[in-house]
């Protein structure tokens, strides 16, 4: 029973993931693509923080207009979640919605 349930997260990972949401913040994509694909500290986090940190990632693809990367970010967390959706004002957004849509379908969602 004790198998489902994630361990805490670290204090390193906590402390790269409120990086990770201010980098985002202040609009900083490129930082925040470069910081999921190389921080050790989100990798071996626990999984509903890996999901969110891969999100802004995908989100900061979108920006940056590289879609085939955001709709591949978006499908690796539905490999991780399956039931994974996106906020209704983030599902509506013209950027990433329609990737995220595209992402469901090619993961089989």
């Amino acid at each position: 029973m004790g198998s489902s349930a994630e361990a805490p997260p670290t204090q390193a990972a906590q402390d790269a993931m409120q990086q990770l949401r201010d980098q985002y913040a202040a609009g900083q994509y490129g930082t925040v693509i470069r910081t999921v694909a190389t921080s050790g500290d989100i990798a071996s986090a626990p999984k509903s923080m890996r999901i969110e940190a891969y999100k802004l990632q995908a989100f900061s693809y979108c920006v940056r207009d590289y879609a085939q990367l955001c709709e591949d970010t978006f499908v690796r967390i539905l490999q991780l979640d399956s039931g994974f959706t996106l906020a209704p004002n983030e599902a509506g957004h013209p950027q990433w919605g329609p990737v995220f849509t595209a992402a469901q379908t090619r993961a089989g969602k």
